[in-house]
């Protein structure tokens, strides 16, 4: 199995949970971004994204789709999904997706507006607007982790790596000091897995 990875892209919710797992993976550096850094790879993947995960004749590209396909892989993966029969079963789907849809596409207009964007296209209320809803949306997370210290399942899940990623993400974009305070010790949480400290050597 190999995903195409960049420093602290989606990718790294893949390079994650196969650490959890003890899954084999193999890491192959792109260009960040790749559309501009590594033409070759519109072979691979035709929209030039990242991930681009591949096992055999399987190719993703969902970052959230390759972590459940691992745990899948990884056959008894109720260490890491809520299954059909928990009571917690849809709060962990809606988690899962969350970290994704919810919390990084804010996080997305940073990275455009601030870094990708030449510096006479660069729209810094754009970029505060992007940090003013990411933060917004951590009250439902701040929420959920009132008495707990995993999202779902009373464990550490996938929903968590979904979630974690784009918390951790956050981070990098200098919005800690923002962050809830349950969020934040959640963070810490997450960043003292071994399994997260391993991903992030491969990072």
């Amino acid at each position: 199995m190999k995903v195409y990875h960049c420093p602290h892209a989606r990718s790294l919710r893949a390079i994650w949970a196969a650490e959890e797992l003890g899954l084999e993976l193999e890491v192959q550096p792109v260009g960040f971004p790749p559309r501009a850094k590594e033409p070759a790879y519109f072979e691979i993947n035709p929209t030039a994204t990242i991930p681009t995960f591949i096992d055999g004749d399987v190719t993703l590209f969902e970052s959230v789709a390759i972590t459940e396909y691992l745990a899948d892989k990884a056959g008894d993966s109720r260490v890491v999904v809520v299954g059909d029969d928990e009571p917690d079963r849809p709060y962990y789907r809606d988690f899962l997706l969350m970290g994704e849809a919810t919390l990084v596409a804010p996080l997305t207009q940073i990275v455009r507006y601030k870094v990708l964007q030449p510096p006479e296209l660069r729209l810094p209320r754009v970029v505060d607007d992007g940090a003013d809803i990411f933060i917004d949306r951590l009250k439902h997370i701040e929420a959920r982790l009132d008495g707990r210290d995993w999202l779902a399942g009373g464990r550490f899940t996938l929903a968590d790596i979904s979630v974690g990623y784009a918390v951790h993400l956050g981070e990098l974009f200098r919005l800690a000091e923002r962050m809830p305070a349950r969020v934040r010790a959640y963070l810490e949480r997450i960043q003292a897995r071994p399994a997260f400290q391993r991903a992030m050597e491969r990072n």
